[in-house]
């Protein structure tokens, strides 16, 4: 089942570790000069100038100037990073952005090592003021494994990683207070739905705290942006709360900041705005810290939702809406938030019209959800397959019908042409 995590009000959370110092030359004209905000994209290893990454440091960086900065590591299996797309994210978190360039698939991985670490140790030489665990990494397919490559020699220094095309889970001792959110396609021939979640039931087993996407038909490719977007502030907010290598003071100062926005959240007029706050706030750990908060946030929820439903016209669509969001987030509620919402589902199911659709709803999410973890094997598709077939039947000419070709169709097409990584079969 997939798990949606919409987009929410961005809010800095001031960060309290030191700034990490510069370290002077002895000669004053060899002495790097300070990073400002803005894109470095031709940056290199002073030490070594052939090695060679870019660097955003957001608006920001200047205005804090005793502030240490979360870090986003980028990874591109070309070996040629593009940052641009995090820019607007990094703004709005107060995050940098490292893309290492050089890293590329089929490098030897004791290279890869030494590039990576020759540009972190740049980056301390060079003052940057980076936290010395906030960090996370994304990338796609090969830069995606590079960037949990990266992570798994030395865990304890970073906060998470989102995984597209490919991923594993860092299996140590030291690991355990890792995030990870998967961003997945269960065709991809690469990281299909049926690895992703023997992935997020590995990290979960470990006590880490997962979330994952899987999109039915997409195969070897990114993740929309707003996902990756989603992902990455969903890890930096909770690894704020939550990571035990936070020195107490700065944990306790994002702990009072997030009660703090916790109880500004009712107030947000628009509910739009305020489904999307809240929607962030409830997915949030260790919510037991914020008893009295989280009844407050999970109410100003359920009024959003209520609220956004009643401005849908349509019945169907209307029930849709709240079915869906309810699915998501109704075990955050309590009971009285949790009694609005279902009496007006009951009530909607009560109409000859949404009962007929939900009837087919309920069991397309069931089938799609098998096909899901079925990912790209077919032997489990093919016992999928019927389930469609039987379905299209009671979906005859209703709206549903063609979504249900739909599916058989690419069923039937990775049981007849079974995908690999050597020949990938594609979606027409």
């Amino acid at each position: 089942m997939n798990q949606t995590l919409p987009f929410f009000l961005s809010i800095s959370l001031l960060l309290i570790a030191p700034a990490v110092a510069l370290q002077v030359a002895a000669d004053p004209s060899t002495q790097p000069e300070p990073i400002q905000a803005g894109m470095h994209a031709n940056m290199h290893v002073i030490a070594e100038p052939d090695v060679r990454y870019k660097l955003y440091i957001p608006r920001a960086y200047t205005e804090k100037p005793d502030v240490v900065f979360p870090l986003l590591i980028n990874h591109n299996p070309s070996g040629k990073t593009r940052l641009d797309s995090y820019v607007r994210w990094a703004d709005e978190h107060d995050v940098i952005i490292l893309g290492i360039d050089g890293i590329s698939n089929g490098m030897d991985q004791v290279k890869k090592d030494m590039i990576a670490d020759a540009v972190l140790k740049d980056l301390t030489e060079r003052g940057v003021r980076i936290h010395p665990t906030l960090r996370l990494t994304i990338g796609m397919s090969g830069g995606s494994a590079d960037g949990v490559r990266l992570v798994r020699r030395k865990p304890q220094a970073y906060a998470g990683c989102v995984f597209m095309g490919a991923g594993l889970i860092v299996k140590t001792d030291k690991a355990t207070d890792l995030a990870y959110f998967i961003l997945g396609g269960a065709k991809d021939e690469w990281m299909s739905g049926d690895k992703c979640h023997e992935m997020v039931d590995k990290a979960r087993a470990m006590g880490c705290p997962t979330r994952y996407i899987i999109e039915i038909d997409r195969q070897h490719h990114e993740a929309p942006l707003s996902m990756q977007y989603d992902a990455l502030t969903w890890i930096l907010e909770l690894q704020k709360l939550r990571m035990k290598s936070l020195p107490e003071a700065e944990r306790n100062a994002n702990l009072a900041a997030a009660r703090e926005r916790m109880n500004a959240a009712p107030n947000i007029k628009d509910p739009s705005a305020r489904q999307r706050e809240t929607a962030l706030l409830l997915d949030l750990d260790p919510l037991n810290a914020f008893k009295e908060e989280h009844a407050k946030v999970a109410s100003a929820w359920t009024s959003a939702i209520l609220a956004l439903a009643a401005a849908e016209p349509d019945a169907v669509q209307r029930h849709a809406f709240l079915t869906d969001q309810f699915q998501q987030r109704g075990a955050n509620l309590g009971d009285a938030d949790r009694a609005s919402i279902e009496k007006q589902i009951a009530e909607l199911r009560q109409q000859p019209a949404v009962a007929a659709e939900w009837a087919i709803r309920r069991q397309f999410e069931v089938i799609q959800s098998a096909e899901e973890v079925a990912g790209i094997k077919p032997d489990m598709l093919a016992k999928v397959l019927p389930q469609w077939q039987a379905l299209l039947k009671d979906a005859a000419n209703t709206p549903w019908q063609p979504r249900i070709e739909h599916r058989i169709s690419v069923v039937q097409l990775f049981i007849d042409h079974p995908t690999s990584p050597q020949t990938p079969t594609k979606i027409k």
